[in-house]
């Protein structure tokens, strides 16, 4: 064991433009989690669960559902869903290993005029400055992310 200078979790709620309201909750020390990283999405009509742990796995549930019988349904994630995806075959499952295979497939494919690359700095850039308000809101209470770009000479 070392000292830890870093927050080991966080939770922090946020609005978004559309005026959805999501919850994050963030830890590195959670008992029996190895490589938890899950999306949770809750709608009107349904809900749909993503876990790191099961990559080629979605939770699946429509509010259409007959009452008796409803609950979440497992879709095995495979060329319908994801085109790009190197073993075009359901059920076969894409590791953590692969996922850097496929970054440097869309780097090379970028660098030859392909699509750019996703996420981009842009992205990057939108992240921490989420990161930056939550670190603010701590001290201050509700924090708006800035919308404009840093390319935007808005900083």
């Amino acid at each position: 064991m070392a000292p830890v200078d870093t927050d080991d979790s966080a939770y922090f709620l946020g609005r978004f433009a559309g005026g959805a309201i999501g919850v994050f909750e963030i830890s590195r020390c959670a008992p029996g989690r190895k490589n938890y990283l899950a999306l949770e999405i809750h709608g009107s009509s349904g809900s749909i669960c993503y876990d790191y742990e099961r990559p080629n796995e979605v939770q699946l549930y429509l509010n259409d559902q007959d009452g008796e019988a409803a609950g979440f349904r497992t879709i095995i994630i495979g060329p319908a869903q994801d085109t790009g995806a190197l073993l075009a075959f359901p059920g076969i499952p894409v590791g953590f290993a692969e996922s850097f295979v496929f970054q440097v497939r869309d780097l090379l494919s970028a660098i030859t005029g392909g699509p750019g690359m996703a996420p981009n700095f842009y992205d990057g850039w939108r992240a921490q400055a989420v990161v930056d308000a939550v670190v603010e809101s701590a001290g201050k209470g509700w924090v708006t992310v800035p919308l404009a770009s840093p390319i935007d000479g808005a900083l």
